[in-house]
């Protein structure tokens, strides 16, 4: 809201303050909100990507051969892939207090879990605007093809969790070179 509002006013948007004062309300009105893992993963995450992801786009997109960096889907794959690695390297610290693991195939299985969850995600908002509307007739068939789609997404992240499970750090001082290796 803050965004649209200073577009509006003929002002400066700018996403960091946003955030940063999202934070804040929230915070304003549950004080004890700061201390929660939710919490300071999504903003960590927005705020890795808010910070890293566009730039690391640009210099990986650069790097690449013109007709190569030119197709779209080198750039799907670049965005996911930056998008993935900066809001992985913000939530780290947090993670790895938090839940003493860290998932070093995160990134690869976002590449391909990316595709459908955003599918799921439109479907489904498809189907909840079908069923409102009172079309449930054709709200039906799409949530059949919504849970399709889940299941699918579903097994994606299983079959990648059996390959590689995540890496447990069993105390302070590998969670602290676990960090610095990765950053």
């Amino acid at each position: 809201g803050l965004y649209l509002l200073a577009i509006l006013l003929f002002r400066t948007a700018d996403s960091r303050t946003s955030l940063a004062a999202a934070v804040w309300v929230i915070c304003l009105f549950n004080p004890c909100a700061v201390g929660d893992v939710g919490l300071q993963l999504s903003f960590l995450a927005t705020l890795g990507i808010q910070c890293c992801s566009g730039r690391w786009c640009g210099r990986l997109l650069r790097q690449m051969p013109g007709k190569l960096a030119a197709l779209p889907i080198s750039r799907r794959v670049v965005s996911a892939l930056c998008t993935t690695l900066s809001a992985s390297l913000f939530t780290l610290p947090v993670t790895l207090v938090a839940f003493g693991t860290v998932s070093l195939i995160a990134p690869v299985v976002n590449l391909f879990a990316e595709l459908p969850a955003q599918l799921l995600l439109q479907l489904s908002l498809v189907t909840a605007l079908l069923q409102l509307s009172g079309l449930s007739a054709l709200a039906r068939p799409m949530a059949l093809l919504s849970g399709l789609l889940s299941r699918a997404l579903s097994a994606i992240v299983g079959f990648f969790a059996q390959i590689a499970p995540d890496v447990s750090i069993s105390s302070a001082g590998w969670m602290f070179l676990t960090a610095a290796g990765l950053l």
